[in-house]
């Protein structure tokens, strides 16, 4: 089952720039993830990879319940965590944040430092400058990229009206 996952993985992270139109490119990566759930029911990577299948695609209520599936099945699939939080994506700043931090509870991978910059740019979308700033400064703790540590800040400074203090970034 975790076989026929990874060569959904594998297909997806190869096509998905060149082919993302194809229909047939969508639908070998959902296929891929069927034969690995006929094998294991429980496989939450494959409910994790039909989710993510189905947010692409324009089908919210299959995604969540998709993502569901995989939470169910494993409580610890962060990318679960991550693919449901891009629901609330600037409509729901508080359901965006709860489970985009549930995913980097969970992950420690190279992952992190953008999932860190994501809530970072949620808390400051919800107008919470300070604890933004902080994600920002954790992002680069892990990654050392000072480059987009000081454009995050000076982009913050920028929408405060601070153009002076933004410049300065």
């Amino acid at each position: 089952a975790m076989a026929y996952v990874g060569l959904a993985w594998v297909y997806w992270d190869k096509h998905f720039f060149d082919d993302y139109i194809s229909a047939n490119f969508m639908d070998s990566v959902l296929v891929l993830c069927n034969i690995a759930l006929n094998f294991d029911n429980q496989l939450a990577e494959a409910y994790t990879l039909k989710g993510t299948y189905y947010s692409e695609t324009g089908k919210p209520e299959l995604a969540i319940e998709e993502f569901d599936k995989a939470l169910k099945s494993n409580p610890n699939e962060w990318i679960a965590y991550r693919g449901k939080g891009e629901f609330y994506f600037e409509t729901d700043w508080v359901n965006y944040i709860k489970y985009l931090q549930k995913a980097v509870f969970i992950n420690r991978g190279p992952e992190l430092p953008d999932l860190l910059s994501k809530i970072g740019y949620a808390y400051f979308s919800a107008g919470f400058t300070e604890k933004a700033k902080q994600y920002y400064h954790d992002k680069l703790k892990l990654d050392g990229d000072s480059s987009a540590y000081f454009s995050e800040l000076a982009r913050i400074e920028l929408r405060l009206g601070s153009l002076y203090k933004s410049l300065e970034f």
